[in-house]
């Protein structure tokens, strides 16, 4: 700035230019001011929209803006008490944070304009609400910190320090959401006309049952087209190039890059590169092998492209002896002593950048263009493999200096990113497999999330953008972000079909119910991400619009092939395990149960239907053709003959009702009148073939048990055949 200033009071006709590492990083820095004051005002407008046109009330705009600035004024007060400052990995953060805390808010809200009902009273919708959906965003949550997190393993301290405040970020917008918006609905007047404002978004709930109803219905077709897409992702990525050029980073209209350009054509040298000679003992560069191996060397990179001259010891020397002896033939000394000689005249400080005082170590600066991490790793390489055939064993040559450290570190993290990706995957693998107890269920979980980043490393491939420091963040953020919508959507799913009995009515249900949530989200992500796409850096806006791209295709991906997946299984998570209540020993007082530890019986009742009736319910009637069995795990219900309206018989916890429609498959002998209010399970020969599919060890007990009960029923019938035969007998 004083450099420019200065210039600036001399008029003249001379072109100037500054250029040089430092001051792209000092321009850098500037231009990432400009970014933050354009990305925050962006953020907030897009996220004020997207909010106004899902709920179209105060309270739907308000309450998640609230919560996610919250958390967004923490994150960045934790940088600054922790003396952070903005950097080119941080720089996208308040920006990335803002969406990622709108999608936790979008569900809460969306779900509380549902459970708005006329008589309800605000705390019955909010416990409601925050019932339904806590499991869900905890478990997204947890997802989304697990892709940040690896970050935090990086040895670049701008992109471990991303990781660490993205964690935290995450984290805090978390439980500022999940305790300020609840608290907030509870103290706010009730809403009367949200839910009315809510249902006029009915249009996309309606279209996206009707893309169910598709995927349901072609879903081979559905599933081969989504693995024509993965292929041609995949041939995509395989022609995607690992570069690093920070030079590119700008863009070419900035006068930053002009500058560059200026100096570089007219003198250049911009990007220095610096060859670290490493004697095996002091005096070692002084020696006259030593020093004809380094003019050696100079010569070499002399020829090699982007390279601009060097400068050595040995040019001093060089030049010293031309001075003292001008008749002496150009080059190098022809003798040790000589060299001695020339040594006695170097000025140990004016040399101290190019040779250690005690000539231990020496230094080539090589004046480049190159800024590519492909072409400075290839120009690295070509030296100290070259060094290796010249100079003496013991000593060793190594290409060092800010540009070539800046483009193996990237270039190190970019190819490490696939393996951090990787470690995603299986983190989340075992997550969701837990979550939903079942190892199927949890590959089917990733299988939509693992397509969007097929498909973003094929646009990547096909459009000739590079993995660089800044895209190679992307597949492990996005897949993060992009398993929060599968986990509702399966989370939705398995209580509808818990409510229906019915997967493919469970399926448009559960479309219908949290689709609008999950397109309200995802538009928010991708319009999030959008707004980094006017940054003054490039890589930056390929960041943005790649993983805008993303998300809008985990979105397809979640609509179109889960429907088609999930009719393949049959999923329950471990928060059904925990709060289905059937007493701490149900395989003592349910013989169906019986041999089962609690948790598996859990299992079997999960994986049926769980229903509620009141006294003078009816669960079957005489005649009617019901293949299902029932299960009382509390209550009592009354069996009546119709004929005389006679009670057969009573039955409890533990009673099994109906097997014979199950098993025979012929029509109901009787009425079944609840008499006290009853909890029981519904079985039906799909519920049966579900349990043997997936707990085949279960199914085997409970068909057994089921046999058992089957066997005691016929004696007891036969018992009384015989006696009834005997007292018609008697005389």
């Amino acid at each position: 700035g004083q450099i420019r200033a200065i210039v600036a009071r001399y008029a003249g006709p001379e072109e100037f230019a500054v250029s040089g590492i430092q001051t792209l990083k000092v321009n850098a820095a500037r231009l990432m001011e400009e970014d933050l004051q354009r990305f925050l005002p962006f953020s907030l407008v897009v996220v004020v929209f997207i909010l106004g046109w899902a709920f179209r009330t105060v309270r739907g705009v308000l309450l998640p803006l609230v919560a996610v600035v919250v958390g967004v004024i923490w994150t960045t007060g934790v940088m600054v008490m922790a003396g952070k400052a903005i950097n080119l990995g941080t720089l996208v953060l308040p920006p990335l944070l803002m969406p990622i805390g709108i999608a936790y808010a979008i569900h809460i809200v969306s779900r509380y304009y549902q459970e708005l009902e006329p008589g309800r009273s605000r705390e019955a919708v909010t416990l409601a609400t925050m019932e339904h959906i806590r499991l869900p965003i905890a478990v997204a949550s947890v997802t989304t910190l697990v892709g940040f997190a690896t970050l935090t393993l990086s040895d670049i301290p701008a992109i471990r320090e991303f990781g660490y405040f993205a964690v935290f970020g995450i984290a805090a917008i978390f439980l500022v959401t999940m305790a300020l918006i609840p608290a907030l609905l509870m103290l706010l007047p009730e809403a009367k006309r949200g839910r009315a404002n809510y249902r006029r978004n009915d249009w996309v709930a309606g279209l996206l049952q009707r893309m169910a109803m598709f995927s349901i219905r072609y879903r081979r077709t559905v599933l081969l087209l989504g693995l024509v897409i993965c292929a041609v992702g995949v041939a995509g990525a395989l022609r995607i190039k690992v570069e690093t050029d920070y030079l590119q980073f700008i863009d070419p209209a900035n006068p930053i890059r002009i500058e560059n350009t200026r100096i570089a054509d007219r003198l250049g040298g911009t990007q220095p590169v610096y060859i670290v000679v490493d004697g095996d003992d002091d005096g070692a560069i002084g020696r006259l092998s030593t020093l004809a191996a380094i003019k050696d060397l100079q010569d070499f990179m002399a020829d090699m492209p982007k390279v601009d001259g060097s400068l050595s010891i040995v040019d001093y020397l060089t030049i010293m002896r031309e001075v003292l002896n001008p008749d002496a033939k150009p080059g190098l000394p022809e003798t040790q002593s000589e060299v001695n000689q020339l040594l006695l005249f170097v000025d140990s400080k004016e040399l101290a950048p190019i040779v250690k005082k005690d000539m231990s170590r020496a230094n080539i600066i090589v004046g480049t263009r190159l800024s590519g991490s492909a072409e400075v790793g290839e120009f690295v390489e070509r030296v100290e493999n070259y060094a290796k055939t010249r100079f003496r064993r013991g000593i060793e040559v190594r290409a060092t200096g800010t540009i070539v450290l800046l483009n193996r570190s990237a270039d190190a993290l970019a190819r490490g990113q696939i393996l951090g990706l990787a470690q995603v995957l299986a983190i989340l693998l075992v997550l969701m497999s837990t979550l939903f107890l079942s190892l199927r269920a949890g590959l089917l979980s990733l299988v939509p999330n693992i397509v969007p980043i097929i498909v973003l490393f094929g646009l990547m491939g096909w459009s000739g953008i590079t993995l660089n420091i800044s895209t190679c963040m992307i597949a492990v953020i996005a897949i993060g972000i992009a398993v929060d919508d599968t986990i509702h959507y399966l989370s939705e799913f398995n209580h509808q079909t818990r409510q229906t009995g019915s997967e493919e009515h469970a399926i448009l249900r559960a479309g219908r119910s949290v689709g609008l949530a999950m397109v309200v989200t995802s538009v928010a992500l991708a319009a999030g991400f959008l707004v980094v796409c006017v940054s003054n850096f490039m890589p930056i806006r390929h960041f943005g619009v790649l993983a805008s791209s993303t998300m809008v295709v985990s979105l397809f991906a979640d609509l179109m092939l889960m429907p088609a997946l999930v009719m393949t299984a049959h999923i329950i998570t471990v928060w059904d395990l925990l709060y289905t209540r059937l007493g701490t020993q149900p395989h003592k007082e349910i013989p169906l149960f019986a041999g089962l530890r609690p948790f598996q019986a859990k299992i079997v009742v999960l994986m049926g239907k769980l229903a509620k009736a009141s006294p003078g319910d009816m669960l079957t009637r005489q005649g009617e053709l019901r293949e299902e069995l029932y299960v009382l795990l509390n209550g009592r219900v009354d069996v009546f003959r119709s004929e005389d309206n006679r009670v057969i018989r009573s039955c409890g916890r533990g009673e099994v009702i109906g097997e014979m429609g199950l098993v025979r498959h012929k029509a109901r002998s009787a009425d079944i009148v609840v008499a006290e209010e009853t909890e029981y399970i519904v079985l039906d020969a799909a519920s049966l073939d579900r349990i043997q599919r997936r707990y085949p060890r279960i199914a085997a007990t409970v068909f057994l048990n089921l046999t058992r009960i089957l066997s005691d029923r016929l004696e007891n019938t036969t018992n009384q055949l015989v006696l009834a035969v005997s007292a018609s007998r008697r005389p």
